[in-house]
């Protein structure tokens, strides 16, 4: 006598051998073979479920919750034509030493077979299986009447839940990538834990979401070490999320696993939060860098610090190097800027209070122009690319412009009590906008010179730092309070928010996905990011360095730049975002 038996492993296999006769009880029939067959008894080896700390499947068995199968032939897998009780109460099975084994004769064509085997964890109704399906495999086998045929079946589980547990739910920014690892469990639909080598019926695809915002950060994957799409192709896959080290901070993000032709989600991680971090660039053995500004070269990576007390200016090079160079007059540096104009000879423009510009080269010579006004009390600057043109503020009641040959001109606003303070550029009808403390008020010059001013709503704010933003956004702090305020370029409208501190320095904010609008830094050292809408989010510096934060700027690699004034030494950290 001939037998077809089942065994499994993770991924059951089953070995049969065929013959004329046979024994044991006959599948129910649901649509009657129309081909010649020859009977084939079937033995399956179920393990009998022991709790919760055995419900993995082990090498050599079916998932312990089985309870029918059936057996398609032909291409349409998931027409059963015969099926087969496997419940504990069959009269096909039997218990012994912890399993249950279960003895059915099915019907094979002579000739070349598509077999599809399927295991179900719902009993027989009318000669069919019910619930869900726990594992199948198709094979094409070659059925030889009168002799023996020897059929291998590796039945492969069928994923319909997932855990996905990461190592860490929060991730720091640093600048670094950060891996961290998954463990990503999947169950067929008994509850029973799929595991070892062989492959699922269905790949099961992670994918990751941001919670909080339409856009997050850009994170990459690996699978058994090395980089790949999210997808697990078998229980033994080693997954891992990688964060690139920069982006999407302030972000919530959620794991999802997938599986089968429609991406059914299976299962959900908890949220992974991705937080700024400070870390050291470079230590500046210098103190006073109170009224220090700084900048990051985009094309060489070189960032250039002014050091007032010092009267200096300092670089450090992207290898880490610092060069100080000193300022001819001895004034002090206050802004600086970079046009981005290497080949002008000096792309660099600082300001020196009380009244001077300096054009810096890019080996640190610095050609000074003193401005026609004596103590003008040169204030913040913007250079204007589109037209080769640097403006800078003047709290003697003037706007000024500067361009590469060292020509310097003044514009007086023309209002009485005016002091401008800090200027940027109006995206929207060229010409600057600036903040001016003397009349409470934030102006507007146009290309032509002419000035308006839009009274800042709070009395006495102290308007100082101003930024651009987009076309329509301009952006400004209030020394004298903790606000921040928004005027509109084209209905010049003001609208103030509050903010959780005096904020001393502005960043217009990248399209990271973050729904930033602007960065700023509080006078107490905490970095707040808002959004269009005036509600920000608070990110207390972490590091403990050497002075205060005192101003900051956009770094090169998605992270803010913030120099300390310190004592004696000063830090110069990065925050990644």
């Amino acid at each position: 006598m001939k037998r077809l038996i089942a065994s499994a492993s993770l991924a059951l296999a089953a070995s049969a051998a065929l013959a004329a006769c046979s024994s044991g009880s006959h599948a129910a029939a649901v649509t009657p073979p129309a081909l010649k067959t020859t009977p084939v008894q079937l033995s399956i080896v179920i393990p009998l479920p022991r709790g919760s700390a055995s419900n993995a499947r082990r090498p050599a068995f079916v998932s312990p919750g089985t309870v029918s199968g059936g057996i398609a032939i032909g291409s349409v897998a998931t027409n059963v034509t015969q099926a087969f009780d496997l419940s504990a109460s069959s009269a096909n099975c039997s218990s012994s030493s912890g399993t249950r084994t279960c003895t059915v004769t099915v019907d094979l064509p002579i000739g070349s077979d598509q077999i599809t085997l399927v295991t179900y964890d719902g009993p027989l109704a009318s000669g069919k299986p019910t619930g869900h399906q726990l594992a199948t495999a198709t094979i094409t086998q070659t059925i030889v009447e009168g002799k023996l045929n020897t059929v291998t079946i590796s039945l492969l589980g069928i994923p319909a839940s997932a855990t996905i547990v990461p190592q860490t739910t929060t991730i720091t920014a640093l600048g670094t990538p950060v891996t961290v690892p998954l463990t990503v469990s999947v169950y067929d639909a008994s509850g029973n834990q799929l595991t070892g080598s062989d492959p699922f019926a269905q790949r099961v695809i992670i994918a990751m979401s941001p919670v909080n915002v339409a856009n997050g950060g850009n994170f990459t994957w690996t699978v058994n070490g090395n980089t790949t799409g999210p997808v697990l192709n078998a229980p033994t896959d080693q997954i891992a999320l990688v964060y690139p080290g920069t982006s999407g901070t302030g972000t919530a993000y959620r794991l999802t696993a997938t599986t089968g032709p429609g991406n059914t989600p299976i299962g959900t991680s908890a949220e992974i939060d991705v937080v700024p971090g400070f870390a050291l660039k470079q230590q500046i053995f210098s103190g006073g860098m109170n009224g220090a500004d700084l900048v990051q070269r985009y094309d060489s990576r070189d960032i250039w610090i002014t050091e007032p007390a010092a009267h200096k200016l300092a670089m450090v090079s992207s290898t880490g190097t610092l060069v100080e160079y000193p300022v001819p007059s001895g004034k002090e540096p206050r802004h600086i800027t970079y046009t981005g104009f290497a080949s002008s000879g000096a792309p660099l423009f600082i300001t020196e209070f009380p009244d001077t510009i300096g054009r810096v080269s890019l080996n640190g010579t610095i050609t000074e122009t003193t401005v026609p006004t004596p103590n003008a009390g040169i204030g913040a600057m913007t250079w204007d690319g589109a037209h080769y043109v640097l403006y800078f503020a003047e709290s003697a009641g003037k706007i000024g412009t500067a361009d590469f040959g060292g020509i310097v001109t003044e514009y007086p606003t023309g209002i009485a009590g005016s002091a401008p303070a800090a200027v940027a550029l109006n995206y929207l009808a060229g010409g600057v906008v600036f903040t001016d403390p003397g009349t409470n008020s934030i102006g507007f010059m146009k290309t032509d010179h002419t000035v308006t001013e839009v009274p800042v709503p709070t009395a006495n704010a102290g308007p100082s730092a101003i930024t651009g933003a987009t076309t329509s956004d301009t952006w400004f702090a209030e020394a004298n309070a903790a606000k921040l305020g928004h005027i509109d370029n084209s209905t010049h409208t003001i609208v103030e928010y509050p903010a959780p501190d005096v904020l001393v320095s502005l960043v217009p904010a990248l399209a990271d996905g973050s729904g930033a609008a602007v960065w700023a830094l509080t006078r107490g050292g905490v970095v707040v990011r808002f959004d269009a809408s005036g509600g920000y989010t608070a990110f207390p510096d972490t590091r403990v360095g050497n002075g205060t934060p005192a101003v900051m700027t956009q770094g090169y690699y998605n992270d803010l730049l913030i120099q300390r004034a310190g004592v004696s030494v000063s830090d110069l950290d990065a925050m990644f975002y």
